[in-house]
């Protein structure tokens, strides 16, 4: 009889532990410092401010920039083209179809903002990409006669959300920076 309480007792003390369970895959916190901002100045018919987190890149073809965020492992992509004599119209169409075509099927949306700066002479569409779409943002901008700068936003890591979204954050905000304070030079 001692025995098999004994044995009850054991059995309930060994049944009763904590279950021990696996700590869930975590994501590093990201936090950055507040943006300061410099001025954006080439030869070239533009200029903008950019953050001074951010190292700006020529490429190959004249006026087309990378802006690389070291520490986010991010790019805006900047592609800079005059507009020819036929007109914008297949600019913007093409800058339209890098958004949708390759994109509708990872984005949960595509949310286009209209960019009107009258005064600055600045036009242009601004496209938020949310879910696992591997390009986050893309723009284009325009005077409508002369000018014609488009810009993309890509991180160099597995697209996801949750974890992007300090970053993401971060980078929408001086991609409006740049858009705001964008000015075209003849």
């Amino acid at each position: 009889m001692r025995i098999s309480i004994f044995i009850i007792i054991l059995m309930i003390l060994i049944g009763c532990s904590d279950d021990q369970l696996p700590k869930p895959y975590g994501e590093v916190r990201l936090e950055y410092p507040e943006a300061v901002y410099t001025t954006f100045e080439t030869e070239c018919p533009f200029m903008f401010e950019y953050s001074s987190l951010a190292i700006k890149k020529p490429k190959d073809s004249i006026c087309s920039y990378n802006i690389y965020y070291p520490n986010m492992k991010a790019t805006i992509y900047l592609t800079y083209e005059e507009i020819p004599d036929t007109g914008i119209y297949d600019l913007i169409q093409d800058s339209e179809k890098s958004v949708y075509e390759p994109h509708t099927s990872r984005a949960t949306y595509i949310e286009p903002k209209l960019i009107v700066r009258e005064r600055a002479h600045v036009f242009g569409t601004l496209y938020e990409l949310g879910g696992e779409s591997a390009m986050n943002y893309q723009f284009h901008l325009t005077d409508s006669t002369h000018h014609f700068l488009r810009g993309s936003v890509y991180f160099r890591s597995h697209p996801k959300p949750d974890s992007l979204a300090p970053a993401l954050s971060y980078i929408k905000k001086d991609v409006m920076r740049l858009m705001e304070t964008l000015q075209w030079r003849n």
